[in-house]
């Protein structure tokens, strides 16, 4: 068989949408080279999208450092991405060969045997899988090969994203650096607009991407595999959490197998924080990454990623917070910036759910202390009115399990009862037209989502009324709750007193 060759730099695999509405797959080279023509990345899996993204702001960290602010805004300024980066593409492009038998992209050379895999293993979304994902129940113990390019794909969203639970060839795994947890990336008017703002300045002396580093090598992975750490943005977005050697089925790069063990497990600095992650206190006062949960909208907290909370609750995405810098640059920044949050919810070794929510909002709201305490006081309206559909239904679910019920029994029939569903459905649909509104004029946002929470209300309401049916039974528990729906969606429309943002 001749030797297959998949280089990142000229062949096309990065998923783009450009200006215009095309989408197509294109190479590292003219990703950048159309950076200005380009929307944005995107593929159909949000761990894809995100970990494309953070390839491409490694590159960019690289090929146009910055030490200071002052540099980022000037950067800013110059709206130029395509030089350096093409010129550090083509100094490094040995390294970004995916099938080189000495240096492969992302992998590690001399993988034993025994650690083989079909190629799904990479992909969170397939299966066969560590994780028991529900999304695809395909019978792959010999699974048909796949292209190169979706192969890189998978391999770099495995190195992001995989989770951990088990023992591989090469150890015990641990989850990588965003398993389960939420990313969010800030997007400009164009791709060349988004790689310069996810630059981050400082000194980074001693910070490199994983392919400028010595390839690495079963016997130098097992030996310091628990003695590294990230030492700025390139080598936190390059981290290699698994040891993976995707293996060419013909001369055309098509992968069926691949060999899958553990990869580095970084040592985590107290104060650690990846400039694109939330993060929360526990009770316990320990900081933890802001997840997703499959049960809760990414939206309901986009307060907290954007300012935080009272008594450091909550610390914002940095990514975003710091957009605020731009204000003073000469080349104007977005009126508005679109944020891409992404992950997926896990449980041990099993994939829960995945999610991408990007939500277009006016640069005043990250900016203007006004404008964040009215989505603040938004999302708590939302949420309090949330609370009391909940306990709405809970009094009607127990009026229809009848009087031996159990809390079991309630939590069944208020289960069947689509309301709250319904109600954040409804107010997912509102939401973006509120942060447009509210970036031109809180006094029209507050009015807005009043009546927008009050219509979600009366919305759930009417979803319950159709699910309990109209026996006599169903009628009489809709007689004790119809009324306090009611009087819910008129007190949503009810004006509230302005706060300064912050939960007390």
């Amino acid at each position: 068989m001749m030797k297959p060759s998949f280089n990142l730099v000229d062949s096309p695999w990065v998923p783009v949408e450009y200006t215009d509405g095309t989408v197509r797959e294109v190479s590292l080279r003219d990703a950048f080279a159309d950076a200005r023509s380009i929307r944005r990345v995107t593929d159909q899996s949000p761990l894809v999208t995100a970990a494309v993204y953070r390839l491409l702001f490694a590159i960019m960290h690289r090929a146009l450092p910055v030490t200071t602010d002052d540099a980022w805004v000037d950067a800013w300024d110059a709206y130029e991405v395509a030089g350096p980066a093409t010129a550090y593409l083509e100094r490094w492009r040995h390294r970004f060969e995916v099938f080189d038998e000495d240096a492969p992209f992302a992998q590690v050379r001399d993988l034993p045997d025994k650690c083989r895999f079909p190629w799904t293993k990479l992909a969170l979304d397939r299966a066969p899988n560590s994780s028991k994902l529900l999304f695809d129940h395909t019978y792959t113990l010999e699974p048909p090969p796949t292209d190169p390019a979706t192969a890189v794909r998978s391999l770099l969203a495995c190195q992001a994203f995989t989770v951990g639970a088990g023992k591989s060839c090469t150890g015990y795994t641990s989850g990588a650096p965003l398993s389960g947890v939420l990313t969010v990336i800030p997007e400009g008017r164009d791709l060349a607009e988004t790689l310069l703002a996810n630059v981050f300045s400082g000194h980074f002396e001693d910070d490199s991407a994983s392919w400028e580093a010595e390839p690495l090598t079963v016997s130098t992975l097992l030996a310091s595999q628990e003695s590294r750490t990230w030492t700025g943005p390139a080598s936190r977005l390059t981290w290699l959490s698994r040891a993976v050697k995707l293996v060419p089925e013909d001369e055309n790069g098509n992968v069926r197998w691949a060999l899958f063990g553990m990869g580095l497990k970084p040592i985590v600095p107290d104060g650690d924080r990846d400039p694109w992650v939330s993060y929360r206190t526990t009770k316990d006062g320990v900081r933890v990454p802001l997840k997703l949960d499959p049960n809760r909208l990414i939206w309901r907290d986009l307060h907290a990623m954007l300012h935080g909370r009272a008594e450091a609750e909550t610390e914002p995405v940095r990514a975003v917070t710091r957009l605020a810098g731009l204000g003073d640059a000469s080349r104007r920044p977005p009126q508005a910036w679109t944020l891409v949050a992404a992950g997926h919810a896990a449980d041990r070794a099993s994939v829960l759910a995945w999610r991408l929510e990007r939500w277009t909002v006016p640069a005043v709201v990250v900016g203007d202390p006004d404008r964040a305490s009215g989505l603040y006081e938004a999302l708590k309206l939302a949420e309090a009115t949330a609370h009391e559909v909940g306990r709405a239904v809970w009094k009607l679910a127990a009026a229809l399990a009848g009087e031996d019920r159990t809390s079991t029994d309630v939590k069944a029939v208020a289960n069947g009862i689509p309301a709250e569903r319904t109600y954040w459905a409804q107010l997912s649909s509102r939401f973006q037209r509120f942060l447009n509104e509210l970036g031109a004029d809180r006094d029209v946002a507050d009015a807005y989502w009043r009546e927008a929470v009050a219509a979600a209300v009366a919305n759930a309401a009417a979803a319950a009324h159709r699910a309990i049916g109209r026996d006599v039974k169903a009628i009489k528990a809709w007689a004790q709750v119809s009324q306090w729906l009611a009087k819910l969606s008129a007190k949503a429309l009810e004006p509230t007193s302005r706060t300064g943002g912050e939960r007390s």
